[in-house]
């Protein structure tokens, strides 16, 4: 199978939970080698990129 390349948009801070939730699933589906994957915030959600590190 071809590697899967995902784009989640994270706009929202109250929804940073969720997407990285789908971010899991996501990668428990495909396997870690089984997908790039980017998130782009902005705005609020920005505070998910500071909780990642």
């Amino acid at each position: 199978m071809e590697k899967l390349k995902v784009l989640f948009h994270v706009s929202e801070n109250e929804k940073r939970n969720t997407s990285l939730g789908n971010i899991t699933n996501l990668l428990k589906d495909v396997g870690d080698e089984g997908a790039d994957v980017v998130v782009l915030a902005n705005g609020l959600s920005v505070k998910l990129q500071q909780s990642l590190k």
